[in-house]
């Protein structure tokens, strides 16, 4: 792999790890600010295969990974949600700045570009129509991003969902905050019903659904009154018109999550000749 690691701290104060690899390009074509899925890291097949032929292509990657996971240890309790963009707007402002580029590469106008993977696009588009204007980018791609989470968090009662993704994506959000368990035990931060679970003897298969995880674990911390409230909060598609740079969305037509095409394209048709 040959990554080199860098920690930004986000606005909280946590650590966060960024790897980085870089093309060998005599004249590289920009940079890649890659936003992993769900539970998925620098390390996941999926992302080193895009790393790798991203920097044969000419291409600068640098990989985000999200808090607590393969990088320092939750210190706080704030975790990483669907609704979660804090750290992705550190990431900008800190590893890929101009200033930054400028330390790293001797070029601070180098073209940079965010692919986000499944949530790690959809928490990308919603970050884009957050900050608007301010954004640093030159343009993204969001691939097999839930165009709308509740519709998303439907497909998840299919078969096929559940006899082979459910359970294996719900023990992975599970073992992420077992990982961080001594710290968020130790945090004033971490809701009581939350430290029950950490110390539940059923440890990552206390859940048998992501909806169960999202139910019992994000909404009590985070403050939602309902996983239907968290969802509202987490949908980025009815924000896509906010979006500044030109953004490509595309999706497999027979993807278990994201899948077909979205209910409405009401927010895509509005004025806009940024978004395909």
């Amino acid at each position: 792999r040959g990554y080199e690691r860098e920690i930004f701290t986000s606005f909280d104060g946590q650590e966060v790890a960024v790897d980085w690899l870089h093309t060998k390009h005599a004249s590289p074509k920009g940079v890649l600010a890659v936003i992993p899925g769900m539970g998925s890291t620098s390390t996941s097949y999926y992302i080193e295969t895009f790393v790798r032929h991203a920097t044969k292509s000419g291409y600068h990657v640098a990989v985000y990974n999200m808090r607590g996971k393969s990088g320092p240890q939750l210190t706080t309790g704030l975790i990483t949600t669907a609704a979660f963009t804090d750290d992705i707007r550190a990431l900008f402002a800190k590893s890929l700045s101009p200033a930054s580029l400028q330390y790293r590469f001797g070029n601070s106008s180098l073209q940079t570009v965010a692919v986000g993977f499944s949530l790690g696009g959809s928490q990308l588009m919603k970050y884009l129509s957050e900050d608007r204007e301010k954004v640093n980018l030159h343009a993204a791609v969001a691939v097999c991003a839930p165009w709308d989470i509740h519709e998303s968090a439907n497909k998840f009662t299919s078969f096929l969902a559940t006899a082979f993704f459910n359970p294996r994506l719900t023990k992975g959000v599970m073992s992420y905050l077992q990982d961080n368990k001594t710290a968020l035990l130790a945090s004033d931060d971490v809701c009581p019903q939350v430290k029950a679970i950490l110390n539940d003897p059923r440890g990552s298969s206390i859940f048998s659904s992501l909806r169960e995880f999202e139910q019992n674990v994000i909404c009590p911390q985070m403050g939602y009154p309902s996983v239907e409230a968290y969802f509202d909060a987490a949908n980025s598609f009815p924000l896509l018109h906010k979006v500044e740079v030109p953004l490509l969305c595309f999706s497999a037509d027979d993807d278990v999550f994201t899948g077909g095409r979205p209910v409405s394209y009401t927010h895509l048709t509005l004025p806009t000749k940024r978004i395909v």
